[in-house]
């Protein structure tokens, strides 16, 4: 996971991004996307050659060691057959979501060359809920 300097993208802080945009392209290598995802930094590629790389001022964040489930919620999910893991099936989970058909859109933000990283990052940087 070594890159050289020159390969590092240089992100704007997220504070002075311009309609939350804190770099456009630079090398899509895994160091870039850990360096990235732990400043909250994601990119989201308008074609496989162009990537923005983004840095929303609103965002969702949840804390699952802060998280209070009501009693309501509960009953009503112990009924339900749908089942929560948290990193049960990562891979599986990224190549759905980089296939599954959109209303309204013509692909997603997760292309070939993203894919082929973010499975490295299985139990490491990333989970899926």
């Amino acid at each position: 996971m070594m890159s050289r300097d020159r390969d590092l993208i240089p992100f704007l802080d997220p504070a002075e991004a311009i309609d939350g945009i804190v770099a456009i392209g630079g090398p899509l290598t895994t160091t870039n996307l850990l360096r990235a995802y732990r400043r909250g930094i994601f990119p989201w590629p308008i074609t496989e050659d162009v990537v923005p790389w983004c840095c929303p001022e609103e965002r969702g964040i949840l804390g699952f060691n802060e998280l209070h489930i009501p009693r309501r919620l509960a009953r009503t999910r112990n009924k339900s057959t749908f089942h929560f893991t948290i990193d049960r099936s990562f891979p599986e989970v990224i190549a759905h979501c980089a296939t599954v058909k959109r209303n309204h859109e013509s692909g997603t933000w997760i292309t070939r060359q993203m894919s082929a990283h973010i499975a490295s990052f299985t139990g490491k940087a990333m989970l899926t809920v």
